[in-house]
């Protein structure tokens, strides 16, 4: 009688150490080649280090996180596929897309999962009880600042906004707002579309906006595009104000711009990073100690995204994505390694606006008397 019952219980504790071992899944798809791959790799690098770093901590419920990673190629039918794939692989959540025209496409055709992009800032998105989240606020006050802080400056003109038409559901709002927001007067202002996945037109592109004959420019773009295009125009001996959305604000456009880009003014409404934060600082240690590289905002906000979602889960049983939305927006406040943020009803962020200019090869807040009309 006693063997019997060992053996049971044997096989219920094997059953259960079985089950204890089983992988959490969360899915991360973004764009791993060609256009945005620099926030799609640095977004999928930011997850891997979360999920990393949570599984040392002991995992989540008991048993350890896996992440699935997929390369949606800046393509919206492909990421609808990836994303299936991943479903079908078990993943509780995906964190993506990248771009707002790839995730508006995602998220219609694959309703009945939770995403959390990092990303994605079109107005498309806000205010919608559906099951996206999103560490990243839209671009309308960005877009608002913009508009006016050309506005009131006498010097300036003739005003070009040059942004990037093959994502049209984050850039064609976003001029359209500037452009209300901009009191002309006597001032012109005109738009210059172009596909910012040619790396190769770099100089075609900047010839084509020298030929304006700007007074200031705006760009709205990955900001690698901006900083190839901003070189050439400088080679053009383009003397103008530049201006860029916070798509530019990440240290590659720091990199790959050298000496040219400063000067360029960013705004950005994005999450707000305190560099003097020790728990943030540690985070920007531990993610060049594994990758070699800083982080870049994607890799900051998908790394903020897994945790967030982790927050969310723990002690469920159920993993359904009603019910990790439920949990998600049942949490008053989130404070992930110093960076403090939460939802709206709708899954959203709100913030506002910040401008930097690049000076000495850094992002400084922007004074409004280092330039004077």
């Amino acid at each position: 009688m006693f063997r019997k019952s060992f053996l049971f219980l044997l096989i219920v504790f094997s059953l259960i150490g079985c089950e204890n071992k089983d992988s959490i899944k969360i899915g991360y798809s973004g764009s791993l080649i060609g256009n945005y791959s620099h926030l799609g790799i640095g977004g999928r690098n930011g997850a891997m280090l979360a999920v990393e770093t949570i599984n040392n901590q002991g995992g989540i419920n008991g048993r350890k996180l896996e992440l699935l990673a997929e390369d949606d190629q800046d393509s919206p039918d492909i990421a609808v596929k990836v994303d299936r794939k991943l479903i079908k692989n078990g993943a509780i959540a995906i964190i993506g897309h990248i771009s707002s025209t790839v995730t508006l496409k995602a998220v219609t055709e694959n309703p009945d999962i939770l995403y959390i992009s990092p990303t994605a800032s079109s107005t498309v998105f806000t205010d919608k009880d559906d099951l996206f989240f999103r560490i990243q606020s839209d671009y309308v006050s960005q877009a608002k600042e913009i508009g006016n802080f050309i506005a009131k400056r006498k010097n300036i003109k003739k005003f070009l906004i040059a942004y990037d038409n093959t994502n049209p559901v984050y850039t064609v709002p976003f001029v359209n707002i500037i452009k209300t927001n901009f009191n002309s007067g006597d001032k012109q202002i005109q738009t210059y579309g172009f596909a910012a996945n040619t790396y190769a037109m770099s100089d075609e592109i900047a010839k084509d906006i020298k030929d304006y004959n700007p007074d200031a420019i705006c760009f709205i773009a990955p900001g690698d595009n901006v900083a190839l295009i901003i070189i050439e125009l400088k080679k053009y001996g383009y003397k103008g104000l530049i201006l860029t959305s916070g798509s530019s604000r990440t240290f590659s456009f720091l990199t790959n711009g050298r000496e040219y880009v400063e000067g360029t003014i960013v705004f950005d409404s994005g999450l707000p990073y305190d560099e003097d934060n020790v728990k943030y600082t540690n985070f920007v240690k531990n993610y060049k100690h594994r990758f070699g590289i800083k982080p870049n905002f994607a890799s900051v906000n998908s790394y903020i995204a897994v945790f967030t979602l982790s927050k969310a889960i723990k002690g469920l049983e159920d993993y359904s994505p009603e019910n990790i939305k439920r949990r998600l927006l049942s949490i008053d406040s989130y404070d992930i390694e110093g960076v403090k943020f939460k939802f709206t009803k709708y899954g959203d962020i709100i913030l506002k606006p910040r401008v930097y200019i690049v000076k000495n090869g850094h992002f400084v807040k922007y004074d409004e008397n280092i330039i004077k009309d």
